[in-house]
């Protein structure tokens, strides 16, 4: 067997493992109570909960993502890769590990301190909403650096010779390439 076809045919194998997993979990569906369950008000709210905290979150994290990312690609500064390394921890951690540290995290005096001064977090809108940016905010970060990066700084060289500043270089030069390279 040729090196290709074992790596193909490995490939298949691991779809196959997760393929037969998915399929087990259909010996216990019942669709009557599938329907009654996902109607219900209880998982309405869940869904309509989540829908809200994720939008919100997603929003802070990608308002957040394009200063760092355009900073972590453009600049070189102390601690840079300290900030790269530690943008994989949503990547490396499951969520479940990353909730559980928020937990601990507002169990110590700085967290209580927070929780009894600013605003409740724990089992509160404001702890999803933290929870989901926690989870968000790394990831949405390496996607924008990694459009950022495929931009050539050239561009804006130019633009600032041509007396533009580097915010509107930034503006109407860099995020509008960065999108036309996501959207491909």
């Amino acid at each position: 067997m040729k090196f290709r076809n074992l790596l193909i045919a490995i490939s298949f194998g691991i779809l196959a493992l997760y393929g037969v997993l998915i399929l087990c979990l259909f010996y216990f569906f019942d669709p009557s109570l599938f329907l009654a369950t996902l109607l219900s008000d209880r998982v309405l709210f869940s869904i309509r909960l989540s829908l809200f905290t994720a939008s919100i979150a997603t929003f802070i994290s990608v308002v957040l993502a394009i200063p760092s990312a355009y900073a972590m690609s453009r600049f070189h500064f102390k601690g840079r890769n300290l900030i790269d390394t530690i943008l994989e921890l949503p990547m490396i951690v499951s969520p479940a590990a990353l909730g559980a540290m928020i937990l601990i995290f507002f169990n110590t005096p700085p967290g209580e301190f927070l929780q009894e001064n600013n605003m409740r977090f724990v089992f509160a809108l404001p702890g999803i909403v933290l929870a989901q940016f926690i989870t968000t905010a790394g990831i949405a970060t390496r996607l924008v650096k990694t459009a950022l990066d495929e931009i050539p700084v050239r561009y804006e060289n130019v633009a600032r010779s041509l007396g533009v500043s580097p915010v509107m270089a930034f503006l109407t030069i860099t995020l509008p390439l960065a999108k036309r390279f996501c959207d491909s």
